[in-house]
């Protein structure tokens, strides 16, 4: 993939553009995800950039940022070295310096342990006629009622990935450190965006 330049009026520089494309289908996919209407997920503002890309075709390294944001991306996570390409002499909106609320970490560890306890469950129910009825039982029991715990688990498990923060607050719900299921995949998730010498225990009484 490589950024395009689009010759301005007036004699100044090209700009250079990204391919809507790939920001087009991710925002797409994640208001599936969400199962709301575009107009909601994006609001008044983001949503003329998002139908401007579809109009032009291409977007300026600031409205990726911008479309990333609303959706929880990165424009690195679409575009690679394409987007820092594209930004004209290093100097356009950057995107949101990165945080860790901003970091995804792989659903599997986590869909694999829960759906686990679901069929130990689901197996101590017996013989309910209807295997649909032990499921969602297993389901009632094993989030205990919580819809946000359970919508921020569905939700991980069909997107492949999970928020820093959704992690953390399933984690919570069962008594597990999130550690114990990423490793230390999780802690550089935690500590992104912090000073290279930052010390975890500092502060903490030996």
């Amino acid at each position: 993939m490589t950024a395009v330049a689009e010759v301005n009026r007036g004699g100044r520089p090209p700009l250079p553009k990204l391919p809507a494309g790939p920001l087009v289908e991710a925002v797409r996919r994640e208001r599936k995800v969400r199962g709301t209407s575009l107009r909601r997920m994006l609001g008044r503002a983001d949503m003329q950039g998002y139908t401007s890309a579809i109009a032009k075709g291409v977007v300026t390294a600031g409205q990726a940022a911008r479309l990333c944001a609303a959706i929880g991306r990165h424009p690195r996570d679409l575009y690679g070295d394409t987007y820092d390409a594209a930004i004209p002499g290093r100097r356009a909106p950057e995107a949101p310096r990165a945080r860790p609320d901003d970091q995804h970490l792989p659903a599997g560890p986590l869909v694999t342990i829960i759906e686990a306890r679901f069929r130990r469950v689901e197996d101590g129910l017996g013989a309910l006629t209807d295997p649909n009825m032990a499921r969602g039982e297993a389901v009632r029991r094993v989030f205990c009622g919580d819809e946000v715990v359970e919508r921020a688990f569905y939700r991980a498990r069909q997107r492949g990935w999970v928020t820093l923060r959704a992690a953390e607050l399933v984690c919570d719900h069962f008594g597990w450190h999130p550690y114990q299921i990423w490793g230390e995949r999780y802690d550089a998730a935690a500590l992104v965006g912090l000073p290279a010498d930052f010390d975890v225990w500092e502060g903490v009484a030996a």
